[in-house]
């Protein structure tokens, strides 16, 4: 994880995760508050926070890594199918 917090992209996505987790937060928070009036516990609303939390990364991951494992795998393909063999070579 913390490789991809290092690079610009990665930086990107989890930014993006963050604030997807702190909207979703934020539009049940009334729900919350129904849920605090009707007897929940401050530990089981945080479990709820949490749960949805977990969802919400999971989904994510699951739909992220197989696209960034093709994409990584795609981009240098095409980049090498430009290049001519001889200054390839003479490159590495």
């Amino acid at each position: 994880m913390w490789a991809v917090a290092r690079s610009e992209p990665g930086r990107r996505w989890l930014g993006l995760l963050a604030h997807a987790l702190l909207v979703t937060t934020r539009r049940r928070r009334r729900d919350l508050t129904v849920l605090r009036a009707v007897g929940f516990t401050p530990g089981k609303a945080a479990g709820t926070v949490a749960s949805t939390a977990l969802t919400t990364a999971t989904v994510a991951l699951l739909a992220g890594l197989p696209l960034g494992i093709a994409l990584a795998a795609a981009v240098p393909l095409r980049r090498n199918a430009r290049l001519r063999p001889a200054p390839a070579l003479r490159a590495e």
